[in-house]
């Protein structure tokens, strides 16, 4: 498709444009699709971190919960001597859950970052599809003026050219009355 097109761009160095306003459209729109894809799955991947941290600060909250419990436990156990092992123990997990916070507190982050990345990401994506699409458009209108223009152009010399033909043969069309007149009246 488009190989005089093409070709002729290549042998008038350019003055031909080398893409068709149908073809630059469809590049355009095409990019404008890609960016919405693009953004369709930003948005996907935020909602997914979205909720991994809904769920990540949910944990948070309950490790919290049973750590107080575990603690309060702990005190009691404290008071009786002869539970200390099992205290120990629940100070164990109580410390083990209070590393476990900063974990989870990292991983939610992180998924806020990853998010706010993608958006960034995907909103590029989306202007740059804009800005192409805005210069197909501009790009095919000036080409349809010089096509028009051209159009017009040759018009004026194909009237030209016919005028000329017609002086041109004028003189030679009269000869050949005379020459039949003569010819006649023999």
């Amino acid at each position: 498709m488009g190989l005089i097109r093409k070709t002729a761009s290549v042998g008038t160095l350019g003055i031909v444009n080398f893409r068709s306003k149908k073809e630059r459209m469809r590049r355009a729109e095409k990019a404008q699709v890609e960016a919405a894809n693009l953004l369709e799955l930003e948005h996907s991947a935020r909602v997914s971190a979205e909720s991994r941290i809904a769920a990540a600060e949910k944990r948070l909250r309950q490790a919290t919960a049973e750590a107080s419990a575990t603690a309060k436990k702990l005190d009691k156990r404290r008071k009786h001597g002869r539970k200390a092992r099992k205290a120990r123990r629940a100070e164990l997990v109580a410390d083990f859950l209070a590393t476990a916070e900063p974990m989870v507190d990292s991983a939610v982050e992180r998924g806020r970052k990853a998010g706010k990345k993608a958006r960034v990401k995907a909103e590029r994506a989306a202007k740059d599809a804009r800005v192409r699409a805005e210069r197909g458009r501009v790009r095919g209108r000036k080409a349809r003026k010089d096509a028009g223009r051209a159009a017009k152009d040759a018009r004026k010399a194909a009237k030209k050219a016919v005028k000329q033909a017609k002086d041109a043969v004028a003189p030679v069309v009269a000869k050949a009355e005379e020459r039949i007149e003569q010819l006649a009246s023999r």
